[in-house]
């Protein structure tokens, strides 16, 4: 049965920063969409980063031909390779095959069969109190700047950590994306060092 759905490419453009390319983890090499009442959960990760895009579509899920609640689709990031941040898209879903199509542009993949990374599990662990040094490869860091820039965020990320849970990232606008970046291991634990403090 085909399925269908519009969604703007900058969504789809900015959460794709955050997949994988060259995964072994062939799942990860996709956005997912991952659907709910009213709205669509655009998610995407590399194991290093992820990121999560609430969008509310209102009248385009759990009609006929339409994407119920709880259903998932997994979109291959060869699709997403070569559409504009300014229009919008209808993705569809038919015989194991996705289709993204706009204005003469239509881009088709074999659906990937599998369970994408539960991306909800990133950010438990932001609820200790206990605080940890960290570092952070700037380059992953640099991918949510050019989210944010895509997404015409109003500042610069803002990252969030508690213990040695991956850092969770956010924006002052707009206020329904959050993304997480993996620490690196910190070996030995850095101090203030005296010489600064007298």
């Amino acid at each position: 049965m085909k399925k269908e759905v519009f969604i703007h490419g900058k969504y789809l453009l900015a959460l794709s920063l955050l997949s994988a390319t060259d995964n072994l983890g062939f799942y990860t090499n996709a956005v997912n969409l991952r659907f709910k009442t009213n709205s669509v959960i655009i998610e995407a990760t590399d194991n290093t980063t992820c990121g999560a895009l609430k969008i509310d579509l209102p009248n385009q899920i759990g009609g006929t031909n339409q994407f119920q609640p709880n259903e998932c689709c997994l979109i291959p990031i060869e699709c997403l390779a070569h559409i504009s941040p300014q229009e919008r898209y209808m993705i569809t879903q038919e015989d194991g095959i996705i289709s993204i199509k706009c204005d003469g542009f239509c881009v088709s993949k074999p659906e990937i069969q599998a369970n994408y990374p539960n991306i909800s599990e990133w950010f438990k662990k932001q609820t200790a109190n206990k605080i940890e040094p960290s570092n952070f490869d700037p380059d992953l860091l640099n991918r949510f700047y050019k989210v944010g820039k895509i997404l015409d965020a109003k500042n610069m990320p803002i990252l969030i950590q508690r213990g040695t849970a991956p850092a969770t990232v956010l924006f002052h606008q707009p206020h329904n994306f959050i993304g997480g970046v993996a620490s690196l291991v910190v070996l030995d634990k850095p101090t203030i060092p005296e010489w600064v403090l007298n």
